[in-house]
């Protein structure tokens, strides 16, 4: 089957095998379910259109392979594209590959010390070639936030488009990217053992940008493609219905993780040496010192100390001690666990004997306050 028409201007041929039509393919009432419960649980505007993509390279191609192969075939000229310097691994590749091959000209926007791309840092970068910033809602290394709102005016504000990776919101934030001033998101949710993504782009992008070049071929009428069996699709629907929230439900459910969290953290500070690491940066530049890597807090904390910079339901840290290995191969049988990127870790000034060391816990909405104590007593045992 052909990829859905984001697509129909970056590939010459479909890939094969990457979209392929099940033996039972979902009806078009299915589909139109599918889509309007996504939209209400991510709360996704009308005036978007929805793709279904192989994978979250796949809706990496999409969004930025078809803006850059418009700018070159309208303007003529090499664009220049800027993305923020925590962003997920695969895509930094895929823009690193455009780089490497001279496609376009990258910028790397600079990150504060919580790992959030500040819209001041990609306003500095700004060039009369940029034609996208790409700029990921959350950072999943450390659960600090990126302000989409201020950082896509920014852009809009010199014409320029801004796609957003925002996978991990599904269920915990409204997305709403015309509020947010993003004009695609793309979003993965994994179900049954299976990654699903979806793709929305800005309508005008399409019908009155320009954006894409479409072959006759390839209809547009098609709002999602029939990559999925049918069985597959009423899963997803039902998934999306069991993640939409109302802006109450979000907030209670975010205030209890945030609870928790704080939770976590005061307990752990009552049994260890705990610091944060934005607290121990700042000393630093205060006393014009270096960090002291020898001598170190038994946890360092990674995650931003105020809620409005961090996701309440991630935590993330660094046990400097050579206990840090025992420690992560004893919670990752309980817990999910999450290893953050060394090269991300660097960009905030992580030193390389820390980088190996971080570990990031997600917290689920079921964690109860027994479950926090248990946690922190197996930490502080193992670490003690």
């Amino acid at each position: 089957m052909a990829p859905s028409p984001i697509l129909a201007n970056y590939y010459n041929t479909p890939r094969s095998g990457r979209f392929t039509t099940p033996d039972r393919p979902p009806s078009t009432d299915d589909l139109k379910k599918l889509e309007a419960r996504a939209r209400a649980s991510l709360s996704i505007e009308n005036n978007y259109t929805m793709f279904a993509t192989s994978s979250r390279f796949d809706t990496y191609e999409c969004a930025i392979g078809s803006i850059i192969k418009s700018y070159i075939t309208t303007t003529k000229t090499t664009p220049h594209v800027i993305c923020g310097s925590m962003e997920p691994s695969d895509q930094s590749a895929l823009l690193d590959f455009y780089a490497s091959n001279k496609i376009i000209e990258l910028s790397r926007a600079k990150c504060n010390i919580y790992g959030s791309t500040t819209s001041n840092e990609i306003k500095k970068l700004i060039k009369s070639n940029t034609c996208l910033v790409v700029c990921s809602f959350v950072n999943d290394q450390l659960g600090s936030i990126n302000n989409m709102k201020i950082i896509g005016a920014t852009a809009h504000k010199h014409k320029i488009m801004v796609f957003c990776d925002a996978s991990f919101l599904l269920g915990k934030y409204p997305v709403a990217p015309k509020k947010n001033n993003i004009d695609a998101v793309g979003v993965e949710l994994s179900l049954a053992g299976r990654s699903y993504n979806f793709l929305f782009v800005r309508t005008e992008l399409i019908k009155g940008y320009k954006l894409l070049r479409y072959d006759p071929k390839f209809n547009i009428s098609d709002r999602i493609f029939k990559t999925i069996s049918r069985a597959e699709c009423i899963a997803i629907s039902d998934y999306f219905t069991t993640t939409r929230r109302t802006d109450a439900d979000r907030r209670n459910r975010n205030e209890k993780l945030v609870s928790r969290r704080d939770q976590f953290i005061k307990n752990l500070s009552a049994r260890l040496n705990v610091k944060y690491y934005s607290d121990i940066i700042t000393k630093a530049i205060e006393d014009h010192t270096t960090p002291n890597t020898t001598t170190t807090p038994d946890i360092i904390l990674l995650s931003p100390p105020d809620d409005k910079l961090t996701v309440p339901f991630v935590v993330s840290f660094i046990a400097p001690n050579d206990k840090s290995n025992k420690l992560r191969t004893k919670l990752e049988k309980k817990y999910a666990l999450y290893k953050p990127n060394n090269e991300q870790l660097k960009c905030i000034g992580i030193c390389p004997e820390w980088c190996d060391r971080a570990i990031t816990i997600y917290f689920s909405d079921n964690l109860s306050r027994k479950d926090v104590q248990i946690l922190v007593k197996e930490i502080s045992t193992i670490l003690v």
